[in-house]
């Protein structure tokens, strides 16, 4: 049974008349969206373990085990830039103190949130597909100027963004044009768009460390990647009109975030002009907010 964070501690009361032998202590709501002054009533304030004290002491009382708690689930309060994120910050890291301080065995994170945060800033997890609903891309189609087998563009919103085995799991190009080689995506209906996020490929087959070992120093590449895009052009288009371009040259990162003002458009086309050296183009994720 799970106890919010916010409710009145003498419900519990009801919980133990049931039966109840153990409680679930709800701390997510440590940020609420449209609380100009964001407070969590339990962990407020630094008087919060007298809070916590009471707590404790009802439930020993009624017999109740708190067994577990539930910790915060906003995860996008990873960007520092966000209002309320020093407040977050702090309520997360007392969340943690608070369940030890009140004896629970386990501190559940909501995994799925945290999993979809950690594929969206370019991280791996076997068998976890990108399922962000604010993703304007992932129900886009995809097309291109050209694309070898196996890295047909249709490939592009798969959810997986990195090679594994033999399936590319993105857009491959048939070499690159003297005109460039162009992936378009192609939206149902009109968004407005203010982040593109693109991966593209590295090579993780060498590796990357510190080393003092000839032969794994033998192992390494000196530089940036070959297979990396080097030199590209976003367009983004509203009914075959180019409403906003955004040059990038001299890229040495697999991950690109693009932020721009809001613009409203129904595709995005992105024409590679130069890798850091490897014959083809290869674009294995484009994520649209």
């Amino acid at each position: 049974m799970l106890l919010s964070a916010n409710a009145d501690i003498t419900k519990i009361e009801k919980l133990s008349a049931l039966g109840y032998d153990a409680i679930d202590v709800g701390l997510c709501r440590v940020i609420y969206n449209d609380d100009p002054h964001p407070h969590n009533p339990l962990l407020d304030g630094e008087d919060y373990k007298k809070r916590l004290d009471g707590y404790i002491e009802k439930c020993k009382k009624l017999n109740l085990k708190i067994v577990s708690t539930h910790l915060p689930y906003r995860f996008d309060y990873a960007d520092e830039t966000i209002p309320g994120y020093d407040y977050y910050h702090k309520m997360t890291l007392r969340s943690f103190s608070a369940s030890e301080y009140m004896g629970a065995d386990w501190a559940v994170m909501h995994i799925r949130k945290l999993q979809q945060q950690i594929l969206k800033g370019d991280g791996f997890l076997p068998n976890v597909f990108n399922e962000d609903p604010s993703d304007c891309a992932r129900h886009a189609c995809f097309s291109a100027s050209s694309c070898k087998s196996g890295g047909e563009p249709s490939h592009v919103n798969c959810g997986y963004s990195r090679k594994m085995g033999e399936a590319w799991n993105g857009w491959v190009s048939d070499g690159i044009s003297d005109a460039g080689e162009t992936l378009t995506m192609t939206m149902s209906e009109p968004k407005e768009l203010s982040e593109l996020r693109l991966t593209f490929w590295s090579d993780f087959k060498y590796p990357i460390r510190v080393t003092m070992a000839p032969n794994r120093q033998k192992q390494q590449r000196i530089g940036v990647p070959k297979e990396l895009i080097k030199d590209y052009t976003v367009r983004l288009i509203l009914d075959g009109n180019v409403v906003k371009e955004i040059d990038v040259r001299d890229n040495h990162q697999r991950l690109n975030v693009l932020t721009f003002d809001e613009t409203l458009c129904n595709s995005v086309e992105i024409l590679v002009r130069a890798t850091n050296g490897h014959e083809d183009a290869v674009i294995f994720e484009i994520r649209a907010y």
